[in-house]
């Protein structure tokens, strides 16, 4: 049944008024053709991808027939029929999100597929992170011409490829510190969307891939004296939930911030309540200036400067929640973490901050009646 079939059976029946009726009316009116936008644009956004593919495969199998200079016209096609699907969006639909999005991933899409049937062709040599960084620089001004949210996402996944295969398989000849130009690239596109619609759900699920692609990336630094990673992780995932502690977070963005910041922060707890890790913290042989000029620990300087600005911008919060234990954690951490480098004790000091923390969890949750922090605290003990 219709929702003016159903008003209508309520405005007969004198349920409601006309006046409620009507309200009701404009609500549905303001809010349905939202809702099948972006239905449509995820179908958009499928449809331009399973496009994109076809067209691939369509070239692939008569490959192996066709001449190298035939090949060379085909391979510019994709990206030809993109470009062209841009600039009729661009300039005809561009107040239309359906074609901006799905001719934005099209294009995006072509430009991987072109550079790679080029260099099969002429047979150029490369590795797979240089391949995936020119994707990925050729790809992230679509963001922003286009104005393309599935692009930025897009992107983003390109961007930790490359983090990956850099710093962790070594599979690219570009050093590694190109990846944060890439990263920061995008954070305008971000912070742009958000002064539009803090509560929006790709605002949401883009905090949470922008937290998790941060700490992927930050990983790729992590070479000799990996162990300082810990005291850089612990930082940056508290300055997370300092931005989006529970006195600030009255967007959704702001709650996912806080939730992975607590996230973040118990792991790191939980992982070095076990003794191996001491084991090979404490084995290791100290040598203050390799440590000071290594790059772990510019990178620790870098994010505990940001830290401390965050914590000093932030301080005002008028939050009377005991969840603040964790604006200050970092002090007794860092001593424990360092007091691990000469003497054992220090993993039974942090199961005993690790409990301390468990145990105000769940008062907190039995005081505010709530059941997930209470969850929490007992999954922390």
């Amino acid at each position: 049944m219709s929702i003016q079939k159903e008003l209508k059976d309520l405005l007969d029946n004198d349920i409601i008024s006309e006046d409620v009726a009507e309200r009701i009316r404009e609500y549905y009116q303001k809010n349905t053709p939202e809702q099948k936008q972006k239905l449509f644009i995820v179908f958009s956004v499928i449809g331009a991808t399973l496009i994109a593919l076809g067209i691939l495969l369509l070239i692939a199998h008569n490959w192996d027939n066709l001449s190298r200079s035939i090949k060379t016209i085909l391979a510019f096609v994709p990206i030809l029929i993109g470009q062209i699907a841009c600039v009729y969006s661009y300039f005809k639909k561009k107040n239309n999100p359906i074609w901006l999005e799905g001719s934005a991933i099209f294009l995006s899409i072509s430009i991987g597929a072109t550079i790679s049937l080029i260099s099969q062709i002429y047979n150029i040599p490369g590795n797979i992170g240089n391949y995936v960084f020119t994707w990925a620089v050729l790809s992230i001004p679509l963001i922003y011409l286009m104005q393309s949210k599935i692009a930025a996402v897009f992107s983003l996944v390109l961007i930790v490829t490359y983090a990956v295969n850099s710093g962790y398989w070594n599979n690219s000849e570009l050093p590694e510190i190109l990846i944060w130009p890439l990263f920061f690239s995008i954070l305008p596109f971000y912070l742009k969307s958000l002064r539009s619609n803090k509560n929006g759900g790709f605002e949401y699920v883009f905090t949470w891939l922008l937290c998790l692609s941060l700490a992927i990336i930050m990983g790729i630094h992590g070479k000799k004296f990996n162990e300082l990673l810990f005291i850089t992780y612990f930082l940056m995932f508290q300055s997370f939930y300092i931005i989006g502690s529970p006195s600030n977070n009255k967007y959704r963005y702001q709650k996912a911030l806080s939730l992975v910041g607590i996230i973040g922060m118990n792991v790191i707890l939980l992982t070095l309540s076990f003794k191996v890790i001491w084991l090979d913290i404490i084995d290791l042989n100290i040598n203050l200036q390799k440590i000071i000029i290594s790059p772990e620990f510019i990178q620790l300087v870098i994010v505990l400067i940001l830290s401390i600005f965050i914590k000093n911008k932030f301080k005002n919060q008028n939050s009377t929640s005991s969840f603040n234990l964790y604006r200050w954690i970092e002090i007794p951490f860092i001593l424990i973490f360092i007091l691990g480098y000469f003497l054992p004790i220090s993993v039974h000091l942090i199961n005993i901050l690790v409990l301390g923390i468990g145990i105000i969890t769940i008062q907190e949750g039995i005081k505010n009646n709530s059941l997930s922090i209470l969850n929490l605290g007992l999954f922390i003990t």
